[in-house]
């Protein structure tokens, strides 16, 4: 049976695991397949090209962020853009972050070179939303924790815990 898996046999006889050969993810117990997706996204009105990728934050748990690279002069409204996916994929797939770039960086074949793709704490994401801080203290205490636990910066009153990779 092949996995997928991608791994090699160390010298003392343990197997290291290195990847996957797709573009199959797991995070928090469930089995992404990071290319539906990507075809999901590109459905979207637009939206020209976009590669959705599986990275580490600063706290160490693995979130999807999709870079995005629009039609001329296109500005993704975040919260539009989430809705459209809402009704299409299950929650435990949908980005926690999207990037707009001007272009996805390609390797000499002409794929996507993914490990070229801007680390998330280089960049500012631009993609639209609206930011509503926490105006009264138990507002301002649960944003706090969210920030812990989620290794934001910021967190409005308006935001999903769920929808930015919060685990239930």
């Amino acid at each position: 049976y092949r996995t997928g898996d991608r791994g090699r046999y160390l010298p003392n006889g343990e197997i290291e695991y290195i990847g996957r050969i797709d573009h199959q993810v797991k995070i928090r117990g469930f089995r992404i397949e990071l290319g539906e997706i990507e075809a999901v996204i590109s459905q979207y009105s637009g939206v020209r090209e976009n590669v959705v990728v599986a990275r580490n934050d600063s706290s160490g748990e693995r979130r999807l962020i999709a870079y995005l690279v629009g039609e001329i002069e296109q500005r993704f409204i975040l919260s539009q853009l989430r809705s459209f996916l809402e009704s299409k994929l299950p929650s435990y797939t949908i980005p926690t972050n999207f990037v707009t770039l001007d272009s996805l960086p390609l390797t000499p074949n002409r794929k996507v070179d993914r490990k070229a793709l801007p680390a998330l704490d280089t960049i500012r994401s631009e993609v639209e939303e609206t930011y509503v801080a926490p105006q009264t203290t138990v507002e301002k205490q649960l944003t706090t924790i969210w920030i812990q636990v989620l290794g934001f910066k910021n967190i409005g009153i308006n935001d999903n815990f769920f929808s930015l990779g919060g685990p239930s």
